[in-house]
């Protein structure tokens, strides 16, 4: 899940997030949400937009309900939390050099949570993964 030189891959950060859930799972109406409760009363939920490896898929809406609070949330997507994606935007060098290789550490990192208002509807781009933290 870590590419050589350090480079976190997407897999990575995909098991950094799930590892935030909480260890109570909590009934949900969607096949592309998993909400969970920690021990001190606060909401973790994941929201993915799959496709498939061979498709390009469409952006998707969400909307959570029943969650009050203040919220954080945290995507993982081709331009956050991806280095991969970066690596082919540089041209896939078959050695890259030392600032490339920064670079795409910098990339493959997970980026930091963005506060979220839930009484508003958000997007997810295709073949992304959301987490969002709920306080009450």
């Amino acid at each position: 899940m870590i590419a050589e030189r350090g480079i976190p891959k997407a897999s990575f950060n995909v098991f950094a997030m799930l590892h935030r859930l909480g260890d109570r799972l909590l009934p949900v109406a969607s096949e592309n949400a998993l909400v969970t409760k920690r021990s001190d009363g606060s909401l973790a939920i994941a929201v993915w937009n799959y496709a498939e490896p061979e498709e390009t898929g469409a952006p998707r809406e969400f909307r959570v309900t029943g969650a009050p609070g203040k919220a954080r949330m945290t995507v993982l997507d081709a331009e956050h939390g991806d280095a991969f994606t970066a690596f082919k935007k540089m041209g896939s060098p078959p050695s890259p050099t030392r600032a490339q290789i920064a670079t795409l550490r910098q990339a493959g990192a997970l980026p930091a949570d963005v506060p979220v208002d839930l009484r508003k509807p958000f997007t997810l781009a295709p073949k992304s993964l959301a987490l969002l933290e709920v306080t009450r």
